[in-house]
């Protein structure tokens, strides 16, 4: 019983973070994801930078 409701829980899981990534276009691959999270940061500094 605790394998299934784990299972179960596990897939509930990872079927919300896959459309949350969808809906967010925040790439699934670990390299595009790596190369979107630093062109973030980089377009975050220059956005707080035209601020400050």
């Amino acid at each position: 019983m605790y394998n299934t409701v784990f299972l179960f829980q596990l897939k509930f899981e990872a079927r919300l973070k896959h459309t949350y990534l969808e809906k967010h276009n925040i790439p699934r691959n670990l390299f595009k994801f790596i190369k979107y999270q630093k062109d973030n940061e980089k377009k975050e500094k220059m956005l707080l930078e035209s601020y400050g």
